[in-house]
């Protein structure tokens, strides 16, 4: 009797998931796990659990979603570990050759979201294993790197220490410091007027569309906490860094 009855339950355990034999098959689930990793950024980004991770081939292809946020943790260093899950289906895909990206929702409307892009550096492929630890970028880090590729070492600079004005640029306007904000933007357009035609030139095709959204976030936040006359002020310095570099 109890050989039947174990029997059966094969069966029916077998025809499960025979008749469910597809990936979303709870069954199945139970049997597979997903990816478990955990992301070091110097922000989070209004990143919060549940929050999408979103993969494409190349930045600007169209995206996919293949995981969550699953917990957003300040460490005691004061950098963010944002732990992500990525479904079984896609983890195979998921390498050394990835980059995850931090999406900002101050550089678009979408909600903050972890981005996965295939990394400007190539190794030997080897997938990734849970419980990896990984150096995220910000939006900013991630697309001004790009611009290194080809650069010689005063460019590079160049780029690095205009990464590092944005990064303390989006601080000032996370934390509402219009003052600071104010201070900064005149400081720097002393440094852009020191700029050569070809540096210049550089600024223009890669950090000053990024610095144009900063600022027009920044008019958003602010609208609501400072007059009318501060706005303009925003407005007028970005304007007239605008105007250095494209004398």
């Amino acid at each position: 009797m109890r050989s039947s009855f174990k029997n059966i339950t094969c069966i029916i355990l077998f025809s499960t998931l025979f008749f469910y034999g597809c990936q979303d098959n709870p069954v199945l689930k139970i049997f597979q796990r997903d990816l478990q990793l955990n992301i070091l950024l110097k922000n989070h980004g209004d990143l919060h659990q549940g929050a999408p991770v979103m993969v494409v081939g190349s930045f600007n292809q169209e995206k996919k979603k293949i995981g969550i946020v699953s917990k957003v943790a300040e460490t005691d260093s004061g950098v963010f570990n944002i732990s992500i899950s990525i479904d079984h289906r896609f983890k195979k895909d998921i390498t050394n050759n990835n980059d995850f990206i931090l999406i900002n929702n101050i550089f678009s409307d979408i909600e903050s979201q972890i981005l996965v892009v295939e990394s400007a550096a190539h190794y030997t492929p080897e997938a990734l294993k849970s419980g990896t630890v990984i150096k995220g970028k910000n939006y900013l880090e991630y697309t001004l790197s790009m611009s290194f590729q080809g650069m010689n070492g005063w460019l590079k600079d160049m780029i690095s220490e205009s990464q590092q004005f944005l990064e303390e640029l989006e601080q000032k306007i996370n934390s509402l410091d219009v003052n600071s904000l104010l201070s900064q933007l005149e400081d720097y357009v002393t440094t852009l007027k020191k700029y050569s035609d070809q540096q210049r030139a550089v600024f223009e095709r890669d950090v000053l569309p990024a610095l144009e959204r900063l600022i027009n976030q920044a008019l958003k936040l602010f609208e609501n906490h400072v007059n009318e006359k501060t706005l303009q002020e925003i407005r007028e310095k970005y304007d007239q860094i605008e105007k250095i570099i494209r004398a």
